[in-house]
Protein backbone atom coordinates (compact mmCIF):
# COMPACT_ATOMS: atom_id res chain seq x y z
CA UNK A 1 0.00 0.00 0.00
CA UNK A 2 3.00 2.26 0.30
CA UNK A 3 3.77 2.18 -3.61
CA UNK A 4 1.59 2.49 -6.49
CA UNK A 5 1.97 0.38 -9.19
CA UNK A 6 0.86 -0.13 -12.78
CA UNK A 7 -0.25 -3.11 -14.16
CA UNK A 8 1.71 -3.54 -17.35
CA UNK A 9 0.54 -7.23 -18.32
CA UNK A 10 -0.57 -10.50 -17.80
CA UNK A 11 1.80 -13.45 -19.16
CA UNK A 12 1.50 -17.33 -18.87
CA UNK A 13 5.02 -18.87 -19.17
CA UNK A 14 5.82 -21.53 -21.43
CA UNK A 15 4.47 -24.75 -19.73
CA UNK A 16 2.51 -22.62 -17.52
CA UNK A 17 -1.20 -22.39 -17.18
CA UNK A 18 -2.35 -19.60 -15.11
CA UNK A 19 -1.33 -16.26 -16.01
CA UNK A 20 0.84 -14.27 -13.60
CA UNK A 21 0.39 -10.02 -13.59
CA UNK A 22 3.06 -8.12 -14.11
CA UNK A 23 3.17 -4.08 -12.72
CA UNK A 24 5.63 -1.53 -13.01
CA UNK A 25 6.17 0.51 -9.37
CA UNK A 26 5.95 4.20 -10.08
CA UNK A 27 6.66 5.18 -6.46
CA UNK A 28 5.74 5.73 -3.54
CA UNK A 29 2.28 6.70 -2.68
CA UNK A 30 2.68 9.75 -0.98
CA UNK A 31 5.23 10.96 -3.83
CA UNK A 32 2.69 10.14 -7.22
CA UNK A 33 0.52 13.29 -7.93
CA UNK A 34 -2.47 13.44 -9.23
CA UNK A 35 -1.77 13.64 -12.65
CA UNK A 36 -0.29 10.01 -12.22
CA UNK A 37 -2.57 8.58 -10.39
CA UNK A 38 -5.50 10.15 -13.13
CA UNK A 39 -3.65 8.28 -15.83
CA UNK A 40 -3.13 4.78 -14.07
CA UNK A 41 -7.01 4.83 -13.86
CA UNK A 42 -7.10 5.72 -16.98
CA UNK A 43 -4.59 3.21 -17.93
CA UNK A 44 -6.50 0.56 -16.13
CA UNK A 45 -9.53 1.42 -18.09
CA UNK A 46 -7.53 0.54 -21.38
CA UNK A 47 -6.65 -3.32 -20.29
CA UNK A 48 -10.27 -3.97 -19.07
CA UNK A 49 -11.34 -2.76 -22.75
CA UNK A 50 -8.33 -4.59 -24.19
CA UNK A 51 -9.12 -7.55 -23.01
CA UNK A 52 -12.78 -7.55 -23.36
CA UNK A 53 -12.04 -6.90 -26.97
CA UNK A 54 -13.34 -3.55 -27.22
CA UNK A 55 -10.60 -2.23 -29.46
CA UNK A 56 -12.30 1.50 -30.06
CA UNK A 57 -12.76 2.46 -26.87
CA UNK A 58 -9.52 1.08 -26.24
CA UNK A 59 -8.15 2.92 -28.57
CA UNK A 60 -9.44 6.53 -27.37
CA UNK A 61 -8.15 5.96 -24.04
CA UNK A 62 -4.80 5.01 -25.61
CA UNK A 63 -5.02 8.08 -27.96
CA UNK A 64 -5.30 9.72 -24.77
CA UNK A 65 -2.66 8.66 -22.66
CA UNK A 66 -0.34 9.32 -25.52
CA UNK A 67 -1.28 12.66 -25.95
CA UNK A 68 -0.36 13.15 -22.24
CA UNK A 69 3.02 11.11 -22.23
CA UNK A 70 4.05 10.66 -25.80
CA UNK A 71 7.04 8.78 -25.00
CA UNK A 72 5.90 5.72 -23.15
CA UNK A 73 6.49 2.76 -24.87
CA UNK A 74 4.08 0.90 -22.93
CA UNK A 75 1.32 3.04 -24.73
CA UNK A 76 2.74 2.65 -28.19
CA UNK A 77 3.02 -1.28 -27.78
CA UNK A 78 -0.34 -1.24 -27.14
CA UNK A 79 -1.53 0.56 -29.84
CA UNK A 80 0.55 -1.60 -32.01
CA UNK A 81 -1.24 -4.61 -30.00
CA UNK A 82 -4.98 -3.32 -30.95
CA UNK A 83 -4.09 -2.62 -34.67
CA UNK A 84 -2.87 -6.53 -35.01
CA UNK A 85 -5.68 -7.70 -32.74
CA UNK A 86 -8.31 -5.93 -35.53
CA UNK A 87 -6.59 -7.51 -38.23
CA UNK A 88 -6.47 -10.73 -36.91
CA UNK A 89 -9.36 -11.37 -34.63
CA UNK A 90 -8.42 -13.95 -31.81
CA UNK A 91 -11.65 -15.16 -31.29
CA UNK A 92 -14.13 -16.02 -28.35
CA UNK A 93 -12.14 -17.71 -25.87
CA UNK A 94 -8.71 -15.17 -26.17
CA UNK A 95 -8.20 -14.28 -22.27
CA UNK A 96 -5.70 -11.00 -23.04
CA UNK A 97 -2.78 -13.03 -22.09
CA UNK A 98 0.58 -12.74 -23.46
CA UNK A 99 1.43 -16.18 -24.01
CA UNK A 100 5.51 -16.83 -24.04
CA UNK A 101 6.35 -19.61 -26.24
CA UNK A 102 10.25 -20.36 -24.98
CA UNK A 103 11.86 -19.62 -22.14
Amino acid sequence: KEVVFRELDRVRMKGKDEPVAIYEPLGFAADVDKATHDALKMWQQVLRLYRAQEWDQADVQLYNLSRLYPDCYLYQLYAERIAHCRANPPGEGWDGVTTFETK
